[in-house]
């Protein structure tokens, strides 16, 4: 640190400066957040949303931003049809082939169709009370017995299986392991922010 604003001696004019040394040598290196989630990671997400718990308190309990753990639920989240149709007329609904034949040898009300929304003209979409009362677009947590309506769960075991299987996909051709990965990655993505060519790249041995 320079201090610029030393005073002005009057008999030889010489500007006395005082230059103080603390840490010019020594920098502090904060450690950067891994990104990368492994599967107790994942498993975890999975209990503490059956917890009702928020984003930002799963991402403080595994020491990850909350844009991680957001983006791994939006990514990995398992989609599943419901056995029925969401409507808020489903109750007193007896109607028979809506579809206008479509499925002629169907017997079933078509309350218990989930396709019947797409025929129905007077199909009024239900919103889940769980969904509404938590404002979250998971049904983890929901302790519900029986529910006929479309699912959106996280899983834990199955969001580490479809990781691994794009990571491999991505990798073909290279033989890295994660610390590589992750090795590389911290230092290229800097150098290319900053306008470095990726053709003129360090070694990261």
């Amino acid at each position: 640190m320079v201090l610029l604003n030393a005073p002005k001696s009057s008999r030889c004019g010489c500007i006395f400066v005082c230059i103080e040394r603390t840490s010019m040598s020594k920098t502090k290196t904060v450690a950067k957040r891994k990104t990368h989630l492994t599967r107790d990671d994942r498993i975890r997400i999975e209990t503490f949303l059956n917890e009702r718990q928020s984003i930002r308190y799963i991402a403080a309990r595994l020491d990850k931003s909350p844009s991680t753990i957001s983006r791994e639920i939006k990514n990995h989240t398992v989609k599943t049809s419901g056995n029925g149709c969401n409507c808020i007329l489903s109750r007193e609904c007896r109607r028979h082939h809506v579809c206008g034949g479509a499925y002629n040898r169907c017997t079933k009300l078509c309350k218990t169709c989930p396709r019947a929304s797409k025929y129905c003209p007077d199909f009024v979409e239900a919103i889940c009370d769980y969904k509404a009362e938590y404002g979250t677009n998971l049904c983890n947590g929901c302790t519900k017995a029986k529910c006929y309506r479309s699912k959106e769960r996280y899983k834990g075991a199955a969001a580490d299986e479809a990781y691994k299987k794009v990571l491999v996909e991505s990798r073909n051709g290279f033989d890295l392991t994660e610390e590589e990965l992750d090795c590389i990655n911290s230092t290229v993505t800097p150098l290319i922010k900053k306008g470095q060519s990726c053709l003129s790249y360090p070694s990261f041995k």
